[in-house]
């Protein structure tokens, strides 16, 4: 988590004028609180744990693309889940969890918080420079929400 945290000052110079003043703080914050998470699972995660990288058949699900493989803490592999197919359908997020075996720790669940924000961050400094309209957006959504949550 604090390798996580540690590159939030990157991407934040990397994203430059594309967030103000208080959403930067945002992610300061947020990559703050990633190192008080405490221990969660860890585990060799997939690192790009999305549709896309999804093969479906009558048999069942398998994962291709692991160019991002690595060890991780397990609740990594779910941000993009997070700010995507399940931020407008809990419904979503409830069926992987019971195909997953189990619900998220709270420090999962905080860590998932933490992570999603520097998720933003990331692809709000990425996506721009490479011309993903689709990696931007899920940034920019992410902030904005997390935004209007953390602040009333």
């Amino acid at each position: 988590m604090s390798a996580a945290a540690d590159g939030a000052e990157k991407y934040l110079a990397r994203a430059g004028d594309r967030l103000d003043h208080d959403e930067q703080q945002l992610v300061r914050d947020h990559a703050a609180r990633l190192r008080r998470v405490g221990p969660v699972p860890v585990g060799y995660i997939h690192g790009n744990n999305q549709p896309r990288n999804w093969l479906w058949s009558t048999s069942g699900l398998a994962l291709v693309d692991f160019e991002r493989s690595r060890p991780a803490a397990h609740v990594q592999d779910f941000v993009i889940l997070a700010t995507t197919q399940w931020a407008d359908h809990p419904d979503r997020e409830k069926a992987f969890l019971l195909s997953y075996g189990r619900e998220l720790s709270d420090a999962e669940r905080h860590a998932l918080r933490c992570l999603s924000a520097l998720d933003a961050v990331n692809c709000l400094a990425w996506g721009p420079d490479n011309g993903d309209a689709e990696v931007t957006a899920r940034g920019r959504r992410t902030l904005d929400r997390l935004m209007k949550e953390d602040r009333p």
